[in-house]
């Protein structure tokens, strides 16, 4: 797996690097209500997002274990 992602140290540091880099807008600031909501709504789609990607990696694995199955139990010409 990228050994890059296995650190959330190194990830955050990243994401503040390119919060630095991205340029500043001009907007009014918005209502803690409204951040909270945002910030709410982002941690489930996270929450999704990491709930189907658990899903897909049981599935690959499943698959491996097949394809291992099948080459290992496989006729030697």
């Amino acid at each position: 797996m990228n050994k890059h992602l296995d650190e959330p140290d190194s990830l955050r540091a990243d994401a503040e690097a390119q919060l630095v880099n991205t340029p500043a807008t001009n907007e009014l600031p918005r209502p803690v209500e409204e951040l909270l909501h945002e910030l709410q709504v982002n941690q489930i789609e996270l929450e999704m997002q990491n709930e189907n990607l658990r899903r897909t990696q049981v599935i690959i694995e499943e698959m491996r274990d097949r394809y291992v199955d099948l080459y290992e139990l496989d006729h030697v010409g």
